[in-house]
């Protein structure tokens, strides 16, 4: 801090040590003005890089470990800046990665809420952003005649309110008297008393959950600056804001009454870059400005680049880029290309369907008997809910080590000699605007110290069943399989059965596409997808349906896979041809 009141243009990185919070950190950084965070290994959690981003802080690691996978972890966890041993290190992780992937979420920013499902600037907007799963919400800030900050864009009311007038010539009574009903009044009838918050009621309304509050102020006087600073930290809400304004000074009166208080300069789009005006001499000229006030920049999308977003990463810079609408091919681009935050006036287009990050359920695992031989992968949203996708076919395992100790198939590890694996797990999947985004979990650890037994489902010796560990199946044979007779044949006691589409199981016979389910404190440690041969479409029942189905793929096209395709092999060849269609017929014919 001393550094920087001395020479304001120097960039500070706050050192963080063992024992901190993602909360302690980002006060102690930003009260020493200090925009980037630097993290010990341990701390290096997805977690506490997503808190500390979200406060709009850089953030740096440096691996104890100098080897590739371990710069491949840091990378995973979504730190900003990944100190590597050397350029060729950096180099050989960085091309592993591929044009299309990112291994990190930007913050996803709702203007002024769900403005298309509510009204602007209202309560229910800012609501629906955050119930959609917006990271952040951004809110204009204006103040009354009577010294009241309130939440409006314009400066008048006249555009989204059933009233009009200056908003600086009315009192907050005054305007309280009017609807709030948005542009030509569209939301009269879904919201017919929303009215024009205050910035206590909008702290007041999230001030129990973890969505950051972007304040954008409207003019650059100061009574607006002191009022709000004032209204934040009455709510005790320093730690959860970030103000924006055109003007430094205004941030720098801002921050002064409030040293841990995150602020950004609002920015116009920078100028095209040529050969007499490099990405780097327009950062510059943007930078300076945030540089003294401590801040960082809130900048029109326009002429940003994939170039200007690096540029300001290797500096330690977030960019908050505005202000997108729908899921535009420039906002997929922006989100691929690491900037810290997206604001959209749609935050629930790219929620809805948008993955944040890919995780496995466990980093280390042992192949040995009576050892997990599972890992699930985990598609972890905006809105923060996780949906398993280790069946996906566009969920893929990745060497980075290793890979002559094991193969991995749909999450299921099968051993092939003794040693040590290490693994990461890639997941493809679609932007809004149909582009492609690739994400990489952290490695997983695999040490093989069996290769003839292992597993934690096992049949007993008397059953008939048969369990296929290389492609994952456990082959049941016979129809009409209530679940209590086909639970006789394991050894286990306690496996749990999941339909096909991953709920308990409540049929009255075991079906193709099932799951038989075996967990370890907890977590998932062994599967089988069950395959009832004979029973193609996945009825639990051998009938006509079946062979006529069987036939069709056989003769007409390719109409089963996977464990259906599986069913179908009904001599147990390894091959689906015309002899299982001719077996199966005869099967059920006799039946």
């Amino acid at each position: 801090r001393t550094a920087r009141e001395i020479y304001p243009y120097l960039r500070g990185i706050y050192r963080a040590e063992a024992g901190m919070t993602a909360s302690t950190i980002t006060d102690a950084a930003l009260t020493a003005t200090a925009q980037t965070a630097a993290l010990p290994t341990a701390l290096c959690t997805q977690e506490t890089v997503a808190a500390l981003q979200s406060a709009l802080l850089t953030v740096a690691t440096c691996p104890t470990a100098t080897n590739e996978t371990a710069l491949m972890d840091a990378a995973a966890s979504g730190a900003n800046i990944v100190i590597a041993p050397s350029a060729s290190a950096a180099r050989n992780a960085a091309a592993s990665l591929g044009s299309t992937t990112t291994t990190r979420a930007p913050l996803l920013i709702g203007a002024a809420g769900s403005p298309s499902l509510a009204p602007e600037n209202s309560l229910s907007s800012f609501s629906a952003a955050v119930n959609a799963g917006a990271g952040a919400i951004l809110a204009d800030v204006r103040l009354t005649a009577d010294g009241v900050p309130v939440i409006m864009k314009d400066e008048t009311i006249d555009r989204t309110t059933s009233g009009s007038g200056r908003v600086g010539a009315m009192t907050l009574n005054a305007i309280k008297q009017y609807k709030l009903w948005g542009e030509n009044n569209a939301f009269s009838g879904s919201h017919p008393n929303e009215t024009v918050p205050s910035l206590t009621e909008l702290l007041q309304r999230f001030r129990t959950s973890q969505t950051r509050i972007l304040l954008d102020l409207r003019s650059t006087e100061p009574e607006l600056a002191q009022a709000v600073a004032d209204c934040i930290e009455q709510q005790g809400m320093t730690g959860r804001v970030v103000c924006i304004s055109t003007n430094a000074y205004t941030l720098t009166t801002l921050r002064a009454a409030l040293p841990g208080l995150q602020c950004a300069l609002k920015l116009g789009a920078p100028g095209v870059t040529s050969i007499t005006n490099s990405v780097e001499d327009e950062l510059v000229k943007q930078l300076a400005p945030a540089l003294r006030a401590s801040a960082q920049l809130y900048i029109n999308y326009g002429n940003v680049t994939s170039e200007y977003i690096a540029a300001a990463n290797a500096r330690g810079v977030s960019l908050i880029l505005w202000e997108y609408v729908g899921g535009s091919t420039a906002m997929a681009e922006s989100y691929r290309s690491g900037a810290a935050g997206l604001c959209t006036s749609d935050v629930q287009t790219y929620t809805a369907s948008g993955v944040k990050y890919i995780a496995a359920n466990r980093t280390e695992m042992t192949i040995g008997s009576g050892q997990p031989v599972f890992i699930g992968v985990f598609a972890y949203g905006h809105d923060g809910r996780a949906t398993e996708i280790t069946l996906d076919s566009a969920c893929s395992a990745v060497f980075l080590s290793g890979a002559q100790h094991c193969t991995i198939a749909n999450g299921r590890v099968t051993p092939k000699s003794v040693g040590t694996s290490v693994v990461r797990f890639r997941y493809v999947t679609s932007m809004p605007d149909g582009s492609t985004l690739t994400l990489y979990s952290r490695p997983v650890t695999i040490t093989v110290q069996s290769v003839t037994q292992y597993g934690v489902i096992q049949l007993k010796s008397s059953s008939e069943y048969l369990l296929d560990p290389s492609e994952e199946y456990n082959i049941v044979v016979g129809e009409k399989v209530t679940l209590s007779a086909y639970l006789s044949n394991f050894t286990n006691s306690d496996l749990i059965v999941l339909d096909s589409e991953g709920k308990p199981f409540t049929g009255s016979y075991i079906t193709t596409g099932c799951t038989v389910n075996a967990y370890v404190d907890g977590v998932l440690a062994d599967r089988y997808v069950i395959v009832v041969v004979g029973d193609v479409n996945g009825d639990g029942l051998l009938t006509s349906s079946d062979y006529l189905l069987l036939k069709r793929h056989i003769v007409v096209e390719e109409a089963l896979s996977g464990a259906y395709l599986k069913a179908g092999d009904i001599n147990l060849d390894g091959k689906v041809t015309a002899s299982d269609y001719l077996l199966l017929k005869q099967q059920i014919l006799d039946l």
